[in-house]
Formats: structure tokens, sequence, C-alpha cells
């Protein structure tokens, strides 16, 4: 996961690109979809 207490859309932005692969949403099943990157939490 990423770090959410970072606000640096760049570091964001850049997240995203790195893990493409990984960001999912549900829609009846797993959907590849970058765009629907979230912070759920801190990984402190």
């Amino acid at each position: 996961p990423w770090d959410c207490e970072c606000r640096d859309i760049m570091y964001l932005r850049n997240w995203v690109a790195d893990h493409t692969s990984i960001v999912m949403r549900w829609d009846g099943k797993a959907v590849n979809d970058p765009d629907s990157a979230k912070c759920a939490g801190t990984n402190n």
C-alpha cells in the first residue's frame, strides 16, 4: 500500500503508474481499474 500520509499528488500518480496491475475494484468480480485508487488507511 502507498503511504496515505503523503499528500503529494505526484507520489500518488507515480504509485498508481507503478502498480497499475494491482489496483482493482469490485464489480461482481475483480476488475483492473487504476482510476479507482483511493487511500484506505495508513501503513503506520
